[in-house]
């Protein structure tokens, strides 16, 4: 029951009794979280408070601090250069398709070759070949 109270925990509780959160600044002065959001004038309740544990601000791993970023960021953006990169890809095996018929069309069948093995070697890695 406890890791739902913390679940549902709204920013700045401090304490937790009967179904509701309070929370409690450095003068003293308490609050009660009612209808999403914090209302000052408030009857205490009695009986005991549960004090909940200190809030504590996520914690970046080592790799996301020097980056500066989160890891969802950083994933979000690195799929973004995968989709480009792959786009890119596609593009080159046209162009090599392309660059082959018009070389047999020129008689050059060598080169025509050469470029059809360069498109199909690529459409390999898009496929997830080596």
């Amino acid at each position: 029951m406890f890791e739902q109270i913390l679940k549902h925990r709204p920013k700045g509780a401090t304490h937790w009794q009967a179904g509701y959160y309070y929370n409690s600044d450095e003068c003293g002065i308490w609050s009660i979280w009612e209808n999403g959001k914090w209302h000052g004038d408030f009857k205490f309740p009695d009986g005991v408070m549960t004090k909940l544990p200190e809030e504590k601000e996520p914690v970046m791993s080592e790799f996301e601090g020097k980056s500066g970023k989160w890891a969802w960021e950083i994933q979000k953006e690195q799929q973004a250069n995968l989709v480009e990169l792959r786009s890119s890809i596609e593009n080159l095996v046209q162009k090599y398709k392309h660059d082959a018929h018009a070389s047999s069309l020129f008689g050059d069948q060598d080169k025509a070759r050469v470029y059809n093995c360069f498109a199909n070697q690529l459409k390999n890695l898009l496929k997830g070949g080596a």
